[in-house]
């Protein structure tokens, strides 16, 4: 439900907000969806500029488990 409501978000809002795209991931990660979930932590990994939020969403990043 949560991955469906996040694909109603405008695309520009949806390729750019860093809140919208780590919930994703975190989503995408709950799913089992490994490899969509390390490309849109990427994504919201690109899109902030707070160390300790980068640092967390890496951290998030290297606990997805290989396919």
């Amino acid at each position: 439900a949560g991955l469906v409501a996040l694909r109603r978000l405008p695309s520009e809002v949806a390729a750019r907000f860093q809140p919208a795209l780590a919930t994703q991931a975190h989503l995408l990660d709950w799913a089992g969806r490994s490899d969509e979930a390390r490309s849109a932590y990427a994504a919201a990994i690109s899109e902030t500029t707070d160390p300790a939020v980068r640092a967390y969403l890496e951290q998030r990043r290297s606990r997805i488990n290989p396919n």
